[in-house]
């Protein structure tokens, strides 16, 4: 690589624990390991994943405190500009999307580049703020230098509600296949600790409790499932009111015994590992997802459903479902557990797909040529 690397500053809202920014941090570090003068920017000080970033990257964040805490973040993200002097700026979703396009007129000249994380984020899903957010972002669109989503599903449906997309292209999320592998002695110390027999089939979600996430329907389609002897496992932190809802549910439904909740897991790949199969049971908004594909990853064979580029993901290892369709997730799932105990080799296939076409090194090479060739624009 030539001494000569491009300054590229990212912006994301924080670096809590998340889809996109578990990517970001994945990327930010691959581009600093090859030479790219990184920083990365954050409207919040902290969050789970700073700690995992190169010691190569300059860290900062906009000092902001609450919601409605905008005068002065947005002066310090312009003394930043001023002072890094990147030659591009990558926001990822809305709020830094339009941050960063707004703010372009008063900074040193600099390409723009957007990324689009979800699909699929129709009125009836968006609250007024993100409606408002929504309608901004496709009137700035045409400010951008290069948009990236990370979906080709994703690509297309902005530009089906009038994004403008004439410059974008879908670079699909990268898993780290080093980090993500089948760890059996873990995956059998996670059963034991939960009380769950050997023998017994395990399913698992790794996702925030959310009501994107879906988690009501596929208790739903748990509680239906045909093998009583199945265990679910369900990681992922969210609100209390939300949580007891869901246990509510659960014991309403007389899978009390059967159903886990962790809250929130550090340790993921654990819970890949103590699973037969996992599923993403979304109801909207998903580009390319990473947990089915860190579970693929670790040789878990996934159900999800039929959003953004998860069908993708899963090839013909997988299952997918309509979203919000319980008896059919249901169906998706007895059929890969069948799956997995009539077919060999398809933990193998899993995995290797990932290998293939959603590695981290992938992602960085795609990203790091479509950088380049914005930057000679």
């Amino acid at each position: 690589m030539s001494a000569n690397k491009p300054n590229l500053m990212f912006l994301i809202r924080s670096l809590e624990t998340g889809g996109a920014e578990r990517q970001l941090v994945a990327l930010a570090n691959g581009l600093a390991d090859t030479g790219w003068a990184i920083s990365v920017v954050t409207y919040y000080p902290g969050g789970d994943l700073e700690g995992t970033l190169s010691p190569r990257i300059a860290r900062h964040d906009l000092g902001k405190t609450s919601r409605w805490h905008l005068i002065g973040p947005l002066l310090t993200y312009l003394s930043l500009i001023r002072r890094i002097r990147p030659q591009a700026v990558h926001s990822y979703m809305d709020s830094a999307n339009l941050l960063a396009a707004a703010l372009r007129l008063f900074a040193k000249p600099h390409k723009l580049i957007w990324g689009i994380r979800t699909s699929d984020m129709r009125d009836g899903h968006q609250d007024a703020l993100q409606k408002l957010l929504f309608r901004l972002e496709t009137r700035l669109s045409r400010s951008a230098d290069l948009i990236i989503a990370n979906s080709q599903t994703g690509l297309a449906f902005a530009q089906s509600q009038g994004l403008s997309t004439s410059n974008g292209i879908a670079i699909r999320n990268g898993i780290n296949t080093e980090k993500f592998s089948r760890n059996e002695q873990a995956g059998a110390d996670l059963r034991n600790s939960l009380g769950i027999p050997a023998v017994a089939p395990v399913i698992s979600i790794v996702a925030r409790l959310d009501p994107v996430k879906g988690h009501g329907v596929l208790l739903e389609a748990f509680s239906t499932l045909e093998d009583t002897h199945t265990h679910l496992i369900i990681a992922g932190g969210g609100p209390d009111t939300l949580r007891t809802g869901l246990e509510e549910q659960a014991a309403s439904l007389g899978i009390t015994d059967r159903v886990h909740f962790l809250g929130n897991v550090t340790d993921t790949q654990a819970v890949y590992s103590a699973s037969d199969i996992a599923v993403l049971s979304s109801l909207y908004g998903e580009g390319t997802p990473n947990a089915p594909a860190e579970a693929m990853a670790c040789g878990t064979p996934c159900v999800v459903t039929e959003l953004g580029d998860g069908p993708f993901v899963v090839g013909d290892t997988g299952e997918t479902a309509p979203p919000g369709d319980a008896q059919a997730l249901s169906a998706a799932i007895g059929h890969l557990l069948h799956r997995v105990r009539s077919e060999p080799d398809l933990r193998h296939r899993a995995r290797t797909r990932i290998e293939e076409e959603l590695s981290v090194s992938k992602l960085i090479a795609d990203t790091e040529a479509a950088l380049e060739r914005a930057l000679e624009k």
